[in-house]
């Protein structure tokens, strides 16, 4: 499943915590025009120079060492409220302190159509968190359903 979700990542994107850089190469860059990392652990830095150099993917992946709410460090690289095609965020949701907060940062910087693509690995604890996991993988089961 998650190659398929990492495959559909287009135009500009954002993979959010992108950690040691494991999904690197699974993006089809035949459809991507850049992709920023957004990792606020910068000890990630090394690994992912590496996987992007070993993937092809200079001058198309951006390692930005902040975390999404860090508005003025995203401008700085030209990411701005709806700039965005695509955030793909894999297996970060449950990891974060504030849930609500990371997804009114995604929705602002998201162009409208733009898609967010997620995995997680379990439920939150969180109700209203529960509630949007339940409600995208609906949606995404019905999508791979058409196409």
């Amino acid at each position: 499943m998650v190659p398929s979700l990492v495959q559909a990542a287009s135009g500009i994107v954002i993979e959010l915590g992108p950690g040691s850089g494991n999904q690197l190469h699974r993006f089809n860059t035949a459809q991507i025009d850049r992709i920023y990392g957004i990792e606020p652990n910068g000890h990630y830095k090394d690994s992912i120079n590496v996987k992007v150099e070993k993937n092809g993917l200079e001058g198309t992946y951006e390692l930005i060492v902040a975390g999404i709410e860090d508005s003025d460090v995203l401008r700085s690289q030209g990411i701005s409220e709806g700039s965005l095609d695509t955030v793909l965020c894999i297996q970060v949701l449950c990891a974060v302190r504030d849930p609500k907060m990371v997804m009114r940062e995604v929705w602002k910087l998201l162009k409208p159509g733009g898609k967010f693509i997620f995995w997680e690995h379990g439920w939150s604890r969180d109700r209203l968190t529960t509630v949007a996991q339940g409600i995208f993988t609906l949606v995404l089961f019905l999508y791979q359903q058409l196409t």
